[in-house]
C-alpha cells in the first residue's frame, strides 16, 4: 500500500473482524480516508463523459482534491433517472466476481473471500457515501449482504450484520421492508440452535458465538425498530412454536427493552401486545418458561413502567394497569391485570369529559394525535389513583 497509491478497499475490509481491536480500528480508519478516492468504477456515480477518467482510480498527485471532484461529478439527471440495465449488470458482475486478486494471498484468503469482500465494500459505500455511488447500489447489494450476515462466515458475517443495522433506517428499510419478519425469524433460528435443547450447543465455536451475539445485540434491534408490528407477530408465534426454555424468549424480552429505549413513540401504540407477550412468559401454567424468563420479564416490566407513564404497577407488584395511549378520549379504557394469575381482571371506562377533544383544535396544516391517557399511578392502598388526559398536535 506504499508508493503513493491508495489502499485497496477490499483488502481493508478483510481486517474489519480481526481479533486485534487496533487492527480493526486502523483498517476502518484507512478505509474511510481512502474510500472517496478508490470507489470501484462499476459502482461509481459519474457523468457518462467522466466514467472513463481512470485518474480517479490511480495514484494521481491531485488526489487531495478528488473527494470534491467526485461530489461535483455527480449528474443530477443520471441520479434522478437511475442507472441502465447494462450498468446494473456491471454492478452485479462486480459483486459476484470470484476473480482472485493479489491481495488474497496477503490474508490467506480464497476466491470466496474476494466476492464477500466486494459485498462488504459495496454495502459500506452505499451507507456512508451514497452520493458517490450509483443510486441502485443499495437495492442490488442488500440481499447479498443479508445472506452474508446469516451465513455465519467467521471473517465477514459480523461486519455484514453491523452494516445492515447501521443503514437499516436510512438505506435498507425501503428495499426489504416486506422481508424483515423473515430475517427476524432467521435470527431467532440461529438463537434456537444455541439453546439448551440443541444437540450441537457444545460444538459452537467462539467465532460463531461472536457472530450470533452481533446478530442478536446489533442487527435484531434495528430490524425490530424498523418493523415493530412484524417483530411483535414473530415473537408471539415463537411462544407456541419453540421450546419453553428456549433462549428465543429471553432474547425477545431484551429486544423489547431496546425498542422501548430506541423507539418509544413508535412502540407506544402496541402496549397491549407488549404487555400480553410479557405476561405469557411468566404464566404460572407454564412453569418451565416462567422459571427461564421470570427475571428478564420483570426487568422488561420495570422498563415499561419507567418509559411509559400510562403503564403503572402497585407497590406489591400484584396489579398492573395499562391505559389507552392513542384513542378517542371519549372511548378510552384502562385495563387492569393480576400479575400473579397473569390475567386481565377488569376494564375501566376512562372516557374524558364531554368536549375534551375540542380543547386543542388542530391547525389546517397539522394532524391531531390524541393521547387518550398520558399518566396512571396506584395510590399507596393499591387503588388506581391518577388519570391524566392530554392531546398533542403533530405536524
Amino acid at each position: 500500500m506504499g508508493g503513493g497509491l491508495c489502499p485497496c478497499p477490499v483488502l481493508l475490509v478483510a481486517f474489519w473482524q480481526d481479533e486485534s481491536e487496533h487492527v480493526r480500528m486502523a483498517a476502518r480508519s484507512i478505509f474511510h480516508c481512502a474510500a472517496s478516492h478508490v470507489i470501484p468504477l462499476p459502482l461509481c456515480n459519474l457523468k457518462p463523459t467522466e466514467s472513463n477518467d481512470m485518474s480517479f482510480h490511480t495514484g494521481s498527485r491531485d488526489r487531495h482534491n478528488l473527494g470534491n471532484k467526485r461530489e461535483e461529478s455527480i449528474s443530477p439527471k443520471v441520479e434522478k433517472q437511475g442507472v441502465s440495465q447494462d450498468e446494473e449488470s456491471k454492478i452485479l458482475a462486480w459483486l459476484e466476481s470470484f476473480e482472485v486478486q493479489d491481495w488474497i494471498s496477503c490474508v490467506g484468503g480464497t476466491s470466496q473471500d474476494a466476492m464477500t469482500s466486494h459485498i462488504i465494500v459495496a454495502g459500506a459505500l452505499a451507507i456512508w457515501y451514497p452520493s458517490l455511488v450509483k443510486p441502485s447500489l443499495s437495492r442490488l447489494v442488500v440481499h447479498p449482504l443479508m445472506k452474508l450476515a446469516m451465513a455465519m462466515n467467521e471473517k465477514y458475517s459480523s461486519t455484514a450484520a453491523e452494516l445492515l443495522a447501521e443503514g437499516m433506517e436510512s438505506t435498507w428499510k425501503e428495499c426489504i421492508v416486506s422481508e424483515i419478519p423473515r430475517l427476524i425469524g432467521d435470527i431467532f433460528f440461529q438463537v434456537e440452535l444455541s439453546g439448551p435443547s440443541s444437540k450441537s450447543v457444545k460444538e459452537i465455536s467462539d467465532a460463531s458465538f461472536s457472530i450470533k451475539k452481533t446478530l442478536v445485540e446489533v442487527l435484531l434491534p434495528s430490524l425490530a425498530m424498523a418493523d415493530i408490528t412484524g417483530f411483535l407477530a414473530v415473537i408471539e408465534s415463537q411462544i407456541w412454536s419453540t421450546a419453553s426454555d428456549s433462549p428465543v424468549h429471553m432474547v425477545s424480552l431484551l429486544t423489547l427493552i431496546r425498542i422501548m429505549r430506541g423507539s418509544p413513540k413508535n412502540l407506544a401504540q402496541y402496549l397491549d401486545k407488549v404487555v400480553n407477550f410479557i405476561l405469557q412468559t411468566i404464566d404460572p401454567s407454564n412453569s418451565v418458561m416462567r422459571k427461564a424468563c421470570f427475571q428478564s420479564s420483570m426487568t422488561t416490566f420495570k422498563e415499561l413502567v419507567r418509559v411509559y407513564p400510562m403503564v403503572a404497577v402497585n407497590d406489591s407488584w400484584t396489579k398492573l394497569a395499562v391505559g389507552d395511549v392513542i384513542r378517542e378520549v371519549n372511548n378510552a379504557n384502562i385495563r387492569v391485570y393480576d400479575m400473579q394469575s397473569v390475567t386481565m381482571i377488569k376494564v375501566l371506562d376512562a372516557s374524558g369529559p364531554p368536549g375534551l377533544p375540542t380543547l386543542l383544535p388542530a391547525s389546517l396544516s397539522g394532524t391531531m394525535l390524541t393521547t387518550a391517557i398520558s399518566a396512571l399511578s396506584f395510590s399507596p392502598d393499591g387503588e388506581l389513583g391518577i388519570t391524566d388526559y392530554s392531546e398533542e398536535q403533530c405536524s
